[in-house]
C-alpha cells in the first residue's frame, strides 16, 4: 500500500486535513489538534504522535516547529506503536484503531473551546508525563490563555 493511500484513509476516516505530508490536523479556534508521523532513524517505520499546535506565533512555520503537546501513540503493551513504511491494510487499520482509542475528539468534530479547555486542564492534572513537567504545564496554560485573549474570553483568561 502506498503512503498516499494511508494519507487518504486517515484523512477520510478521521475527518482530518493534511497540512504537510506527515501532519494531519483539524482546527479548534487557534489550536491545531491531530496526528503527526515521525520517521524513525535506522528503521523502516514511522512513530505516530497526538500533537497540539498553538497558532499564536508570527508564522505558520514557527507554530508547526514547536508543538505544545506531542504524545506517542502506543500499542497494547504500552510501547510505542510503529507504522511500517511498507504499509499493509492490517497495519493501517491497526494504526487507525490505536488513534481512535487514544486521541480525543477523533474523528474530528465541532467541539467547543470550553470542552477543549476542560480536556487540557484534566490532562495536565492526570497525565504523569505532563503533571510532573512544570514547563510543559505552563506552555499548555499559556496556550489556553493566549487563545482566550484572542477570543476575548476574559473569564477564561482570568481563570487560567
Amino acid at each position: 500500500m502506498k503512503n498516499n493511500i494511508f494519507i487518504d484513509k486517515i484523512c477520510n476516516m478521521l475527518n482530518l486535513k493534511s497540512i504537510t505530508t506527515r501532519s494531519f490536523v483539524y482546527l479548534v479556534d487557534c489550536i491545531l489538534l491531530g496526528i503527526v508521523m515521525v520517521k524513525v532513524p535506522g528503521r523502516n517505520a514511522f512513530k505516530l504522535y497526538f500533537t497540539i499546535f498553538s497558532l499564536c506565533k508570527k508564522t505558520l512555520k514557527e507554530c508547526l516547529d514547536t508543538p505544545i503537546v506531542q504524545k506517542a501513540i502506543v500499542d497494547d503493551k504500552n510501547m510505542d506503536f510503529y507504522l511500517q513504511e511498507e504499509l499493509s491494510p492490517d497495519n493501517v487499520d491497526s494504526a487507525i484503531q490505536r488513534i481512535l482509542e487514544q486521541v480525543p475528539f477523533v474523528p474530528a468534530q465541532n467541539i467547543s473551546f470550553e470542552k477543549l479547555i476542560s480536556f487540557l486542564i484534566e490532562v495536565t492534572k492526570k497525565d504523569s508525563t505532563i503533571s510532573s513537567n512544570f514547563v510543559l504545564k505552563m506552555k499548555i496554560y499559556r496556550m489556553i490563555y493566549d487563545v482566550a485573549l484572542i477570543r476575548n474570553d476574559t473569564e477564561t483568561a482570568i481563570y487560567i
